[in-house]
């Protein structure tokens, strides 16, 4: 097993033994969470989406956003409008699917609080996300598990998007903290008012305020998504508006 002998606590991290995306196999390494599983899970997410047998890239691009601000209706849109939508939550969700391989390990490694006691290797995303919403470093050590097989995933659908002669729209709330918007040929930033975004996500899901701030504060502040961004969308009136707004954008979008 490697190593890093850096100060500090250490805890596993699985990676990618493989430079094949179809055979990404998982391996412990231990390290410092705080400092080095972004740079460890980043180096991975690149090794994948790096290694392709077709160059989808340059027809592909990116939605992001904060929590409750719109940016998955958005890339809905973008479907309805021709685009291959690629759903980095669904591609999560598939990866944890009970009775995962990936399932057990994270069960493994954060006990069987998480474990949903009806299903073997069935997750209680609840209890995982009170657990990782609350512990930094614990979310990281999470993502660094589950990003690489939800890279793997959304690499495949991105080849057979391009099979199919379509041009990707890619869903993705840590678009810009997991590093992987350079493989886009352009990035777009959903946002929303704060007090409306966060009206949204609570009806939509049912958590509460303190919640939806937890989830907001675990990612990058949106004013540094807007920064980085190459084209941003203001949804702060009606789907219609939004539509409007998404087929303005398609039209502005190099060929």
């Amino acid at each position: 097993m490697a190593m890093l002998t850096h100060g500090g606590y250490t805890q596993p991290l699985y990676v990618s033994k493989s430079r094949n995306i179809n055979q990404v196999e998982y391996t412990p390494l231990n390290i410092h969470c705080e400092r080095d599983c972004p740079r460890i899970g980043k180096a991975v997410l690149h090794l994948i989406f790096g290694k392709t047998t077709m160059d989808w890239r340059k027809d592909a691009i990116a939605v992001t956003g904060s929590p409750g601000s719109g940016k998955s209706t958005a890339s809905k849109i973008f479907e309805k409008h021709g685009f291959y939508l690629i759903d980095a939550d669904s591609l999560a969700r598939k990866a944890l699917a009970d009775g995962s391989t990936l399932a057990k390990m994270v069960i493994e490694e954060f006990g069987n609080s998480i474990a949903n006691s009806k299903i073997d290797n069935s997750i209680d995303r609840a209890a995982l996300a009170k657990i990782v919403f609350e512990n930094p470093a614990l979310k990281k050590k999470l993502e660094a598990m589950v990003h690489p097989e939800i890279a793997k995933l959304a690499v495949l659908e991105a080849e057979n998007a391009q099979s199919m002669g379509k041009a990707i729209v890619y869903d993705c709330p840590l678009l810009f903290e997991s590093g992987i918007d350079e493989f886009f040929a352009a990035t777009v930033v959903v946002s929303s008012p704060g007090q409306l975004a966060m009206k949204r996500y609570m009806d939509r899901t049912g958590c509460s305020q303190s919640d939806f701030e937890s989830r907001e504060t675990s990612q990058m502040s949106l004013s540094k998504k807007l920064e980085l961004g190459d084209y941003v969308i203001k949804n702060d009136g009606s789907f219609s508006e939004l539509e409007r707004k998404v087929k303005e954008l398609i039209a502005k979008l190099p060929s």
